[in-house]
């Protein structure tokens, strides 16, 4: 008689174990990504969870195929401009912050706004980049200490410039060598890219002009015009430019400074990167934001939403992302701050990571200077890449009345 219930309490102790009824859990969650960088924790949640465990796919999360698939994953991060396509097949992801312990004076709340669809955080941001300009630190006594204007880096650039006849021989710094530097200018300027409630474009037209005129009168006036700047950045402008700005072997230097991301300034090898100096980009005291922001979601149909939060909850809590940071720095990761960016929460940029990167000593923005991308229309990237950069592009290169940029949209 003894037996029996001996049996039916082994059985019970094997559904618990195995189909997780305590808690309705399914152990495994499976992650897509294309950032490497998240996999130091995915392996730090599987060696602190039994319960659940992440499996992930280090692939393009986001094929021509994504929204038919019929085993879709529990969990996705990529970029934002990536996957606002899709942003029909997500759930919300509202109350994941609250969860993990975090109100919304922790995090930059106009870092949310870009993820916010029908209402909803559709796409929750872990990370974001900032751009910066970058130059030798003998230069430094010559630039501001923590920013630099449009003003600014034009005025050193025009110190720096040199001629040879009617052909540069040395160039400050161009416009043209990053096309992101374009974009950010007119971001500074005031041209505010968002979406209507019917997805359509728009932007304040006489702001986007603005930045233009200032960009193509640049170019003419400090480097003899746009034909005279090719002509000299495809002689000379072809090595990384990190290293261009160290180079002086023609007994002076070619470039002076450099368009980057504070991530990428960080990737630069030690070496390299100890004899450099950066400075945040602004106008009137504003620092815009990289849109490339880094965000998390979990499509519609996920088998397992669930174990996707826990692990939202888990990594969006400061302890964690503070290991991973020590983690980082102890063992020389090229990998900067959270996933190649700062994190979404203010006070960990603020305290935590002047302790770990010192040329962040004194160079933390605070949040009402920082610009945020406003939501984007589906189809953003291409639209930004194809039809605005190109616009750009050739209006610099001409003179003349500016054409609208509605005209190209047609």
């Amino acid at each position: 008689m003894k037996v029996i219930p001996a049996i039916i309490i082994l059985l019970i102790a094997l559904c618990i174990y195995g189909c997780g009824i305590l808690g309705f859990n399914n152990p495994t969650i499976h992650f897509w990504t294309d950032k490497e960088e998240l996999l130091p924790y995915i392996e730090e949640f599987n060696k602190q969870h039994s319960n659940y465990k992440i499996e992930a796919s280090f692939l393009d999360p986001l094929t021509d195929e994504f929204e038919t698939l019929a085993n879709k994953p529990d969990l996705i991060l990529c970029s934002l401009p990536e996957i606002l396509i899709h942003h029909n097949n997500f759930d919300s992801l509202d109350g994941v912050l609250s969860d993990a312990g975090i109100t919304n004076n922790d995090v930059y709340q106009n870092l949310l706004k870009p993820g916010v669809y029908n209402g909803k955080q559709v796409f929750l941001p872990f990370s974001f980049d900032i751009p910066v300009i970058v130059f030798t630190r003998y230069d430094k006594d010559e630039f501001p200490e923590f920013s630099l204007s449009l003003n600014d880096l034009k005025t050193q650039s025009d110190k720096f410039t040199q001629f040879q006849g009617k052909r540069l021989k040395a160039l400050g710094f161009s416009p043209l060598w990053n096309q992101e530097f374009l974009f950010y200018t007119a971001v500074l300027y005031g041209a505010d890219f968002r979406v209507t409630a019917d997805n359509i474009l728009i932007w304040d037209e006489t702001a986007l002009n603005s930045g233009l005129e200032y960009l193509r009168a640049w170019i003419n006036n400090s480097m003899g015009g746009f034909l005279v700047e090719r002509e000299f950045s495809k002689k000379y402008v072809y090595e990384p430019l990190y290293k261009l700005v160290q180079d002086n072997k023609f007994g002076y230097y070619r470039i002076g400074y450099f368009f980057s991301t504070i991530s990428e300034y960080y990737a630069i090898p030690y070496e390299k990167r100890k004899n450099l100096e950066f400075r945040w980009l602004q106008l009137d005291n504003k620092i815009p934001a990289s849109e490339n922001i880094l965000v998390f979601a979990i499509p519609s149909g996920a088998k397992n939403p669930d174990g996707a939060r826990m692990f939202l909850k888990w990594i969006f809590k400061p302890e964690t992302q503070k290991h991973q940071i020590t983690m980082n720095t102890l063992y020389n990761n090229v990998c900067f701050g959270i996933a190649n960016g700062f994190s979404i929460l203010k006070d960990l940029n603020r305290h935590y990571f002047p302790d770990y990167y010192p040329f962040l000593v004194g160079f933390i923005p605070f949040e009402d200077s920082l610009v945020f991308p406003n939501q984007l229309p589906v189809g953003w990237e291409k639209l930004k890449n194809e039809i605005i950069m190109s616009w750009f592009w050739e209006e610099i290169a001409r003179s003349g009345e500016i054409s609208s940029l509605k005209e190209k949209f047609k």
